[in-house]
């Protein structure tokens, strides 16, 4: 299974390469740029999610509590710490991966209409 994903990857690239070398060749003072992948992560990888905060956190950022199922945020101290499989708690509480990653871009705010706008 992950095999097939590998031999997928490496098609795809080698398919960007060969575009990237045919536009080259079209036009010689363009650069080859291949892009880069975006790191995976493993959706059956156990992840904690502090509720109060809105974060995911890493295994060492949290602390267990007792012989319970609580953990505490080492950071902010609260136990309103939520834990499961990365797929779950991304669908439960609405996380995009790209948000976890850093990779998403900033929209620019669209400017206002009214009393407030400048002239």
């Amino acid at each position: 299974m992950a095999e097939d994903s590998n031999k997928e990857e490496e098609e795809v690239k080698e398919e960007v390469v060969e575009a990237a070398k045919a536009e080259a060749i079209v036009n010689p003072d363009a650069e080859i740029k291949i892009p880069e992948a975006k790191p995976k992560l493993d959706p059956d990888e156990i992840i904690f999610f502090d509720k109060d905060y809105g974060k995911v956190l890493k295994k060492d950022e949290v602390d267990r509590v007792g012989n319970k199922y609580v953990y505490m945020n080492k950071k902010t101290r609260s136990k309103n710490v939520a834990f499961g499989t990365r797929k779950s708690i991304y669908s439960f509480y609405h996380i995009d991966e790209e948000d976890e990653l850093g990779l998403k871009e900033e929209k620019p705010k669209k400017e206002r209409r009214g009393r407030d706008r400048k002239k």
